[in-house]
């Protein structure tokens, strides 16, 4: 895309340019239009009748310098910052009212008028979680036996079949 100018008249690019100061070197925006103006001296244009030249800003956006580039992590390191931060953190993992509903949905089937105390589906709660890190970490030291750092489903079959469960 090319620069949007407003040229000047062709009267004044015939008048000799008076008092013009050269220009100090600017870096590059790398856009194709320079974000500074090209022209000389001010003093020249301030008179009766001179029009300067006015550059429009282009269509085409500059490339902000102000924002750093994001640098990625290696590879493993943000793994490891997430399994420090749910080891410190002692606060439950799946949310209250998703588990609540998941819990009355399932006593719904066996009997429709039950009703829980807060503190009773808070016990349920904390349950199911402890047995579900449980799964999850016996599962994890099957697949470690297995030379695999990655938890497969048949890695869970066995867990839940050695220890007596159903799934």
């Amino acid at each position: 895309m090319a620069c949007n100018k407003v040229s000047v008249p062709s009267f004044a690019a015939t008048l000799p340019l008076i008092g013009r100061r050269k220009q100090t070197f600017r870096k590059s925006t790398g856009g194709k239009c320079s974000p500074y103006s090209t022209l000389a001296d001010t003093d020249y244009f301030s008179l009766p009748g001179n029009t300067p030249i006015v550059h429009l800003p282009c269509m085409t956006p500059l490339r902000q310098a102000t924002q750093p580039k994001t640098r990625r992590r290696p590879a493993g390191i943000v793994a490891v910052c997430e399994i420090h931060k749910y080891q410190k953190d002692t606060s439950l993992l799946i949310p209250k009212t998703s588990f609540q509903c998941l819990v009355k949905e399932i006593t719904k089937d066996y009997q429709p008028d039950v009703q829980f105390q807060s503190l009773a589906l808070l016990a349920l709660q904390e349950a199911a979680e402890d047995y579900l890190v449980a799964v999850f970490e016996d599962s994890m030291q099957v697949a470690q036996h297995t030379h695999r750092e990655t938890i497969q489903s048949r890695d869970m079959v066995l867990v839940l079949r050695l220890r007596g469960d159903s799934f």
